[in-house]
């Protein structure tokens, strides 16, 4: 058994905990650039299973590309929406230059670590700005 692998009963709020935790260690590179990190959350806590360490930087990932390309002085707005059957993490960030690429090591190695475990991201560009989005199945009761 690999005890890497986060157990659903142990640990059914750790996504929640795990962006969090992802975002203050992000807080400092928006701060950088005088923007500022809004957080919510919609639906119940529900369990997905995957690496943490991998999931962890998976959002990291995410999170440091929408600091990096966002306008100074804007609002990075990250939301974790449980639905009925996956969870999906968002992450829209008002532009400053390019919106991000999926040829982005660090996107394509999110991308990857998120699809190993059944999920998805995606990267959307409009008229607000940039999107990430990513998506992981939850876990069965």
């Amino acid at each position: 058994m690999n005890t890497s692998l986060i157990s659903a009963e142990a640990k059914a709020g750790y996504l929640e905990a795990l962006v969090r935790a992802q975002i203050r260690a992000a807080s400092g590179a928006a701060e950088g650039r005088g923007q500022t990190i809004d957080f919510k959350v919609r639906g119940s806590t529900r369990p997905v299973l995957a690496d943490a360490r991998c999931l962890s930087q998976a959002v990291s990932y995410m999170l440091l590309n929408a600091v990096r390309l966002g306008c100074p002085d804007s609002c990075v707005q990250v939301v974790l929406d449980y639905g009925a059957s996956e969870a999906v993490l968002s992450i829209r960030a008002v532009e400053d230059g390019e919106p991000p690429q999926v040829a982005d090591a660090q996107l394509e190695d999110a991308r990857t670590t998120l699809e190993g475990y059944g999920g998805s991201l995606k990267i959307g560009v409009g008229p607000d700005g940039g999107m990430l989005a990513a998506a992981l199945p939850l876990m069965k009761a």
